[in-house]
């Protein structure tokens, strides 16, 4: 029974080998072409997602700063002691925040995405006599540039983001610790 199930396995294997060899070049081109196209879009709107995700850590750094700027510092007495805590957890926290913002600019930062194929070119007699097949992978190949550079500029964007909400997060400690102390005062 196992061999007979087997021999089926290897038959259908087969079979399908057939069928792929058999299959005009132009409709694999056309597979990979519309799975690069779908990729390319994918790393596109991932690239706009961790630009929007910057934007909204770079507004919250901005308005975190106006409140870390209202914090009590050295003017402060606790239990007839000046408050240099409270200054320290300002400093620490202003300094973060600051940081947390060169951060969030630094993964704004743009770069060009790859050299895609211009329509005018392939509008051009030396392309547009070329079969179809052969413009289909010049395209093909273009797209897979841009998609490597997408892959590592959203490296880059990520890393920025995680580095801004870790700092973000002490920095808001520091912001909840520096307001903590004049109410235990």
């Amino acid at each position: 029974m196992l061999e007979v199930l087997v021999m089926n396995i290897q038959s259908s294997n087969d079979e399908q080998n057939n069928r792929q060899n058999n299959e005009p070049a132009s409709s694999r081109s056309k597979l990979i072409y519309d799975y690069t196209e779908k990729l390319y879009k994918l790393k596109s709107d991932n690239i706009d997602l961790l630009n929007t995700r910057l934007g909204v850590i770079l507004g919250v750094s901005g308005g975190l700063l106006k409140f870390v700027f209202d914090l009590p510092s050295k003017d402060l007495v606790i239990q007839y002691l000046p408050c240099n805590t409270c200054f320290a957890f300002k400093l620490l926290a202003c300094g973060l925040t600051f940081l947390a913002i060169f951060v969030t600019v630094y993964g704004l930062q743009s770069k060009a995405i790859g050299v895609l194929v211009q329509p005018r070119k392939l509008m051009t007699s030396e392309w547009y006599e070329k079969p179809e097949e052969k413009q289909r992978a010049y395209i093909i190949n273009s797209w897979v540039e841009a998609i490597d550079e997408f892959t590592l500029s959203a490296q880059k964007k990520s890393k920025a983001l995680n580095h801004s909400i870790a700092l973000l997060i002490v920095a808001l400690i520091f912001f909840f610790l520096d307001n903590l102390f004049p109410l235990l005062g």
